[in-house]
């Protein structure tokens, strides 16, 4: 029996990242390599990393129109419909709106 879909990783983790990156579980440990990260210490900080907010959302094109159009629509209190596709990202942002 053969199957269309296969999983194939990318590279086998190496036995010495393998045994640099002894802290997490197995799998965590291919998908960190894949990464290029080989040491407990670049994992942390990878896995720890703090979210960086230093991008304005204002150089997003037409950002200025849909806040305007959204201020305009709750100061005269207009109905605002909330679309987003049906991805996980979409969803995900749908609800969030």
């Amino acid at each position: 029996m053969t199957h269309k879909n296969r999983w194939l990783l990318q590279t086998r983790i190496t036995p010495e990242a393998d045994a640099a990156l002894d802290a997490h579980p197995p799998i965590l440990r291919q998908i960190l390599f894949n990464r290029g990260i080989a040491s407990n210490t670049q994992a942390e900080a990878f896995l720890r990393a703090e979210p960086n907010f230093d991008t304005d959302p204002f150089q997003m094109k037409d950002m200025r129109v849909a806040v305007d159009r959204i201020q305009a629509a709750l100061a005269d209190r207009e109905p605002i419909a909330v679309y987003g596709d049906y991805d996980v990202d979409g969803v995900t942002a749908t609800a969030l709106l």
